[in-house]
């Protein structure tokens, strides 16, 4: 038998070694070509981001979570993109590796509530500090306030309509009373004689209507707590939006009292306007209370009442309600924030930042109409809300 020469078997082994690392180069190029196409189809954005805090490589979702193109963030620091309010956490959470939730800047001016997700590769000698996975969560954060917000006012509307029903049976027996006695007094006069008569006279009836204006009032606040308590299903029907602006004043009514005088100018022939009406309840309801606060704090300065009118009118196809106030304005600063979610000027534990946020929502999203406003130092703000007449499809 012959045997296979020493050369020949080094041939061998060479081919067989050659097609390993052909196989190997294909698998990596399979690989390499697998990986980018799931960064380059992904919906998070993807950075890598040196040492120095520079970003060195974009994938094509930046388009999509922040409006910019590769070209657009490619060399510059990542944190001019963070919110400047929240640099310094994010610069920490960065520093440790650790994930973090903040604020990134979009092409449009707006911010971007996104999810951080961060990988340190800086023991691959192929990447070059941090990969960081963008998420733009704005919506899920915008529906977790909206969830937070309807079951809050779904407890406060079940708390408001019971506590109407209990004082609306009481209150109508001291109404019909009254009634009766005004009645009967009118029946006795007559038979009142003596010293003082003439002064009793005069002040049990305007005492007895003082009551029933006092009752009335009180009904009214009933009737008011009762609607917000029971805004219907969750489905568009017509509604009667002056009602509606009625019923807001007066649950607001312990706002506004002290700070402003009350004006409205109602459309009395504004058709029935096709609405989800707990929307607009809350919306009415949260225009009013921010321009108590805004008159509010004017009065404190000047000692003297402002004043919040609320107006309504049909323009073309669209419901227009109109909330003014003298208050002090909107800074231009933070004009342009005003409708973010979580932005508030108030004292912590006083503001939220959902209110207008959620305003915004609700007319914008829910109803396709738009809300907007403007801001004087010296005249005050003006909210122009629109809704269409009709329900959009």
């Amino acid at each position: 038998m012959l045997r296979r020469s020493s050369r020949t078997r080094d041939n061998d082994e060479i081919d067989a070694l050659e097609r390993a690392l052909r196989d190997r180069e294909a698998e990596l190029v399979a690989n390499a070509a697998r990986f980018r196409s799931l960064v380059e189809n992904s919906s998070d954005m993807t950075l890598v981001v040196d040492e120095a805090g520079n970003i060195s490589f974009v994938s094509p979702a930046s388009r999509c979570v922040l409006g910019m193109d590769e070209a657009d963030l490619e060399g510059t620091d990542v944190m001019d993109l963070v919110h400047p309010d929240e640099r310094e956490h994010v610069a920490a959470a960065l520093a440790v590796r650790q994930s973090v939730e903040c604020r990134m800047r979009h092409a449009d001016h707006t911010w971007r509530g996104v999810d951080v997700l961060v990988v340190d590769l800086r023991k691959d000698p192929t990447v070059a500090g941090l990969v960081l996975h963008i998420r733009d969560v704005t919506d899920r954060r915008r529906l977790e306030a909206e969830l937070r917000h309807a079951q809050k006012l779904e407890s406060i509307g079940q708390l408001a309509s019971g506590v109407a029903h209990e004082i609306n049976t009481p209150i109508q027996y001291v109404g019909n009373n009254l009634q009766f006695l005004l009645g009967a007094f009118e029946e006795l006069k007559p038979l009142v004689q003596g010293d003082g008569a003439e002064a009793l006279l005069a002040e049990i009836p305007v005492a007895i209507e003082e009551a029933l204006d006092g009752v009335e009032r009180v009904a009214t606040i009933v009737r008011a707590m009762k609607s917000f308590g029971h805004a219907g299903a969750d489905v568009m029907a017509p509604a009667d939006i002056n009602e509606a602006v009625r019923n807001a004043m007066a649950v607001a009514y312990s706002e506004v009292k002290h700070v402003a005088v009350v004006s409205l100018d109602l459309d009395e022939k504004l058709p029935p306007v096709m609405c989800h009406i707990g929307d607009v309840n809350q919306v009415l309801l949260n225009l009013i209370v921010n321009a108590a606060h805004a008159v509010g704090d004017v009065t404190k300065r000047t000692r003297k009442k402002g004043r919040i009118t609320v107006r309504t009118r049909v323009e073309g196809p669209h419901c227009v309600i109109e909330v003014c106030d003298t208050g002090a304005g909107i800074p231009p600063s933070i004009a342009n924030r005003i409708f973010e979610p979580f932005f508030t000027t108030k004292e912590v534990g006083v503001g939220t930042g959902q209110g207008l946020a959620l305003a915004y929502s609700l007319i914008h999203d829910r109803h396709r109409g738009s809300i907007s406003f403007e801001s004087d130092p010296l005249t005050g703000t003006k909210f122009d809300v629109r809704i269409p007449l009709e329900a959009a499809a």
